[in-house]
């Protein structure tokens, strides 16, 4: 499918452009998480910081755990494997 924008406005920008971006992230970031939520794997991701962003309900209901809960997430690793 194919948009037609209407020009730029006088600072350069597209705001159709920008909304239609944005939906369309967010309808990928939907995708993505859809299917971490059913593959046959345990999934997380980790901020910068260490902090989990992301697990897929496999590992939340593998563990029996809320989000939140899991950032507190060493308590879940052997200590031999730390």
């Amino acid at each position: 499918m194919s948009t037609i924008l209407p020009p730029a406005s006088a600072d350069g920008r597209h705001p159709e452009a920008d909304r239609l971006l944005e939906e369309a992230a967010r309808a990928a970031e939907r995708d993505l998480r859809l299917v971490l939520d059913n593959v046959p794997a345990l999934v997380k991701t980790m901020a910068p910081d260490g902090a989990i962003d992301f697990a897929n309900r496999r590992l939340l209901d593998y563990l029996g755990v809320r989000l939140d809960q899991l950032q507190d997430w060493l308590q879940y690793i052997h200590e031999g494997a730390r």
